[in-house]
């Protein structure tokens, strides 16, 4: 089996070019010498309004690379969560709008722990009140 290895910027660029003229993901991919599914989720992942920009993927890719181990749930995370979720946004488009913002962000699962964990505490710290009006 052959080892993964990310795309570079070249190949990102030939993916682009390949796009342009009209080419299929599978002759992408056979061109790149990579598997066709690493083709496919790098056009879905990098297209905006049905295009795809090589070096805004580029970009967004040395981001995430330079942030990866930067998605914590800090202060700054769970204040950006709780906006979102007061604008009615749900996990999953709280963590696409951060990554159009290019704000760091934990996964919509993480997002969901966080509202389960929240939830929790609020009804122990109710139960508690209720238990200290009884006494």
């Amino acid at each position: 089996m052959k080892k993964y290895v990310q795309l570079t910027h070249a190949q990102r660029y030939e993916i682009q070019v390949y796009l342009k003229q009209g080419k299929k993901q599978n002759y992408i991919s056979e061109m790149l010498q990579v598997s066709k599914s690493t083709v496919s989720r790098e056009i879905e992942r990098n297209s905006a309004g049905g295009k795809y920009d090589a070096d805004e993927a580029q970009k967004r890719y040395n981001y995430k690379k330079q942030n990866r181990y930067a998605y914590k749930l800090t202060d700054s995370v769970k204040s950006d969560i709780e906006l979102g979720l007061k604008d009615d946004l749900s996990p999953e488009q709280i963590v696409g709008k951060a990554a159009l913002e290019q704000k760091t962000m934990v996964s919509h699962e993480t997002i969901y722990r966080f509202v389960y964990d929240q939830q929790k505490k609020q009804k122990k710290e109710q139960q508690q009140t209720k238990k200290e009006q009884q006494d």
